[in-house]
């Protein structure tokens, strides 16, 4: 342990006394001993006394974020503990109300969870867009604020559909000229390129659709394009559904 503070002191003339004025040790345990040396080299120890854990000065991430995918929970919830000035942990968090950010996109999930004896642990926390790079920040009033360790969000499973490409150029009974293509995504948003074996179905909100209405996504693109689809009778407001 580092003895922290103007390690130096003069005698004052006048008393014969030395006063230190800011010493500081940061680890909270018992059994230290200060020892004194002149320059002459007197030297003097002192008895022992015990450096017990301050009131709550900042925060610590004890548990970080991990197991990030596209629009899910992570896996690993962050923790976040309370410390003195020192860098002691202070057991009893109850109360106290942190708040997570991110540097980057927009976190989804209960952004704000309160201490219990325990620390404080974050629920469902999650980001939509896969990518690299991301903190988070946790702040609480009065507290010194702290980052966790950067991590990434990956691409999750398929979750969900979005079309890509809108049917167009429909005349009676002969194929669109724009074939319709569909996206696979992850719960994020983002697409899913690792999956094999999707097959996407297409109706049509009224009317008889025509076609092939079957396509199978592309494991390398994560897009499904129909071929041949095609209505017969003319009207307005027709509605593909995958």
């Amino acid at each position: 342990e580092v003895l922290g503070g103007n390690v130096t002191a003069p005698f004052d003339t006048s008393t014969g006394v030395a006063t230190f004025t800011d010493l500081s040790l940061n680890e909270a345990k018992t059994g230290y001993v200060l020892s004194f040396a002149t320059d002459s080299g007197l030297q003097v120890i002192g008895g022992t006394f015990d450096v017990t854990v301050g009131a709550r000065a900042k925060l610590a991430v004890t548990t970080n974020a991990a197991g990030a995918k596209g629009g899910t929970a992570f896996t690993t919830q962050p923790v976040v503990t309370l410390q003195d000035a020192g860098g002691n942990t202070v057991s009893d968090a109850t109360g106290v109300t942190v708040t997570a950010a991110v540097n980057k996109g927009t976190l989804g999930g209960q952004l704000t969870a309160t201490g219990t004896a325990n620390g404080v642990t974050f629920s469902g926390l999650k980001i939509n867009e896969a990518d690299t790079g991301y903190i988070l920040m946790f702040t609480s009033s009065g507290l010194t604020a702290v980052n966790g360790t950067a991590f990434e969000v990956t691409v999750g499973s398929g979750a969900k559909l979005a079309v890509s490409r809108q049917a167009a150029g429909a005349t009676g009974g002969v194929a669109f000229t724009t074939q319709p293509q569909v996206t696979l995504q992850d719960a994020g948003g983002n697409t899913v390129t690792s999956s094999s074996d999707v097959t996407v179905t297409v109706a049509a909100n009224k009317g008889t659709l025509g076609g092939t209405r079957t396509a199978t996504v592309t494991s390398s693109t994560g897009i499904a394009t129909f071929d041949g689809l095609k209505i017969n009778e003319a009207a307005t407001g027709y509605i593909l559904m995958f």
